[in-house]
């Protein structure tokens, strides 16, 4: 096989699991879908405060709410969950702005319902999230690890001081976090483009989650030769290539510098894992 062809059928791989919900035709984009939650919100509490936070979450203080009391939510769970049945916009609409002028108080931040999101480091320093504390670590590069609580439409990120009250330290709720994370995370939707390079989606919108699990990586058929290299193309899309060959790692580089751009592409940062530790890769000019 050539090497046009070979990257064609990459592009095509890839193209198929992230266009297969938006580019649905007479569906809503996220962004979209976004502005209809606002309105949901706000025909539901027009005193409420929303303000868009990074590309695909709402930061909400319902009336007479502190500033730190508010919740932010990301709609990707939503979203996915609109684009399986469409004609169930309104009923998956009006439960999260319910869900968002409910009480966000300590009650409803479980041990159980805590995960790791991995996402930009925008999703904590856009407008309206920078004055909330939450727990993060760093991932690598520009992304990071944020606890946040899995309801049934979406992820909240709520402050410190509503998840360290019920643990004895912070690094308990980071193990609580991470055991409920790969407990949640269920069955891997894993497609081999070629030998070496995989695309990884799932039901519970935490794919990304599985580039720090290489322990069960061969269990899901992802056997590396040289040191892995990540994508997170989407919230719930990881590219997973085998960095042994070098010639396919640069088709890949190729085709992630051509989708540079897409509004569907959170990021085309590639990351590398040496001695345990992901970081970003180093590419020639």
């Amino acid at each position: 096989m050539t090497v046009g062809k070979r990257m064609a059928w990459i592009a095509a791989g890839i193209a198929a699991v992230m266009l297969a919900g938006p580019a649905w035709a007479g569906v809503m984009s996220p962004f979209e879908f976004r502005l209809e939650l606002r309105d949901a919100i706000h025909r539901l509490s027009p005193k409420a405060k929303i303000e868009m936070v990074g590309d695909d979450a709402l930061r909400v203080v319902p009336p007479g709410s502190k500033p730190d009391d508010g919740v932010s939510l990301f709609i990707g769970n939503a979203y996915q969950r609109y684009l399986n049945k469409p004609e169930l916009l309104e009923t998956i609409v009006g439960q999260m702005a319910r869900s968002a002028l409910g009480d966000s108080d300590q009650a409803a931040v479980t041990p159980e319902s805590l995960v790791v999101l991995i996402r930009p480091k925008d999703y904590v320093t856009a407008p309206g999230a920078e004055t909330v504390k939450m727990l993060t670590r760093p991932f690598a590069g520009d992304f990071i690890e944020i606890i946040a609580v899995d309801g049934e439409e979406t992820f909240t990120m709520p402050p410190a001081d509503k998840v360290t009250p019920l643990f004895p330290d912070v690094a308990a709720a980071w193990a609580r976090a991470d055991a409920n994370t790969r407990a949640k995370m269920g069955r891997m939707e894993i497609d081999t483009l070629e030998p070496g390079v995989w695309t990884i989606t799932n039901q519970s919108s935490l794919a990304l989650n599985f580039v720090d699990q290489p322990d069960t990586w061969a269990v899901h058929g992802v056997t590396m030769t040289g040191d892995p290299v990540a994508v997170f193309s989407q919230r719930n899309l990881l590219l997973l290539v085998d960095g042994g060959d070098k010639e396919r790692l640069e088709r890949v580089a190729m085709f992630v510098d051509q989708i540079a751009g897409d509004p569907e592409i959170i990021s085309t940062t590639m990351f590398t894992r040496h001695n345990g530790v992901w970081s970003v890769l180093e590419r020639k000019p």
